[in-house]
């Protein structure tokens, strides 16, 4: 058991004291023993930091066989600078319980893994002294007979980005049968985790942006660490914010590669998109009905084409089911439709999602949200298609003139 504080000076100190007293009275009679958390304080920071550090990763010290067999226990408190990466250095023991088996030096190793959020002074992270107290308590050392009983290993890795690059701060989880243990990685995205049990783990790592990274039967060996690596890959976008032409339809002609009438044939079904396929969408098959704008080789009056609808349908992955939303497009809808050849994000897709993808019912042309350009709500897809060729005409002709 460990609880964390920066002393308070010689009244928090008292303090401290007579809470041990209780602590080592309440463990000699069985029970479990809970410090109070102090408040920080920087004895070596004139004004001290506005903003303090906040703990990530607590690191329970280990329990020796020595110690345990000579029944010592109590705590051992250390002092310590975070510094401004999170990280803690400068430990040093500044009140002692047993130097002879051991365990002021694993409480010393146990503060070197502790990890916080940095203090800072306004937003510039600073160094800060603190004091840690970690408890050497037999009977909380008699909940964890794994650790104490038998050999055990221990799990060590990193987390990287799929492309390059390193990620602190992934919550890492290993579990086997009933052990379960957690911790989070340091500022180099790295972890350990020891005191296991042999025997094949499940390695997990979490961090809000970024899919779940899974590794299966990683196997602990008594004596020996296993090695692992957490690809941690960016999340499935929940929605796009996208940059429409500032002077409207005919920045978006000038954008487009593509701009036809189109009735949707059949859905070709849902897929990722893009780099570290982060963008769902549904592609679809279309019966080109007219044409307004295509590069060469171009598409002609019936031919049949295919684009991607973004943030359309539902996809399944690690056991999620992830649901875009926009409905995916139903055969027979008309449109008169942006399209973008962009191979990256898979081939040829829409422009600006639903925004330029404009639905036809009843030969009447919705979803003009502004009058403008001649354009507008209502029209009849023939003027609607007209105006949309003038509006090229002009284009080409004025870049012609220039």
């Amino acid at each position: 058991m460990v609880r964390s504080h920066f002393s308070l000076g010689r009244m928090s100190l008292v303090m401290r004291r007579s809470a041990l007293v209780l602590v080592l009275l309440l463990a000699a009679s069985g029970a479990r023993a809970q410090l109070p958390i102090a408040r920080p304080y920087f004895p070596d920071n004139v004004g001290g930091p506005n903003i303090l550090p906040a703990v990530i990763r607590e690191v329970r010290p280990r329990y020796t066989a020595d110690a345990r067999k000579a029944k010592i226990q109590g705590s051992v408190v250390v002092e310590f600078v975070v510094a401004p990466d999170g990280t803690v250095d400068d430990v040093r023991v500044v009140e002692s319980l047993d130097r002879e088996h051991g365990l002021d030096d694993e409480a010393v190793k146990a503060a070197k893994q502790w990890l916080f959020v940095p203090g800072r002074q306004d937003v510039k992270p600073v160094r800060v002294v603190g004091r840690l107290e970690l408890l050497f308590n037999l009977a909380d050392a008699a909940t964890v007979p794994s650790a104490q009983r038998q050999k055990v290993g221990a799990i060590r890795g990193r987390a990287v980005l799929a492309d390059s690059g390193l990620v602190p701060g992934v919550t890492v989880t290993v579990t086997a049968g009933r052990v379960r243990r957690t911790t989070i990685t340091d500022a180099a995205g790295e972890f350990r985790i020891d005191d296991l049990p042999p025997g094949p783990y499940r390695v997990e790592g979490n961090l809000p942006g970024f899919r779940t990274a899974v590794i299966e039967a990683v196997p602990v060996v008594a004596g020996g660490t296993a090695p692992t690596t957490l690809v941690m890959r960016t999340d499935i976008l929940g929605h796009v914010d996208y940059a429409l032409p500032a002077d409207g339809v005919p920045g978006a002609l000038r954008a487009a590669d593509v701009v036809v009438h189109l009735r949707i044939l059949a859905s070709l079904g849902p897929a990722l998109l893009g780099p570290g396929k982060i963008l769902l969408a549904t592609q679809h098959a279309a019966t080109v009905l007219q044409v307004v704008k295509c590069p060469p080789p171009g598409v002609a009056v019936g031919d049949r084409i295919q684009f991607w609808q973004h943030m359309a349908g539902e996809w399944r992955e690690e056991g999620r089911l992830i649901v875009g939303p926009q409905a995916p497009y139903a055969t027979g809808q008309e449109f008169v439709a942006f399209l973008k050849d962009d191979p990256q994000w898979g081939g040829r897709a829409e422009l600006a999602g639903f925004h330029l993808m404009f639905p036809i019912r009843d030969g009447v042309v919705h979803g003009v949200r502004e009058a403008a350009d001649g354009l507008r709500d209502g029209m009849k897809v023939s003027d609607f298609l007209a105006v949309l060729e003038r509006l090229r005409q002009t284009r080409k002709g004025a870049l012609e003139g220039s």
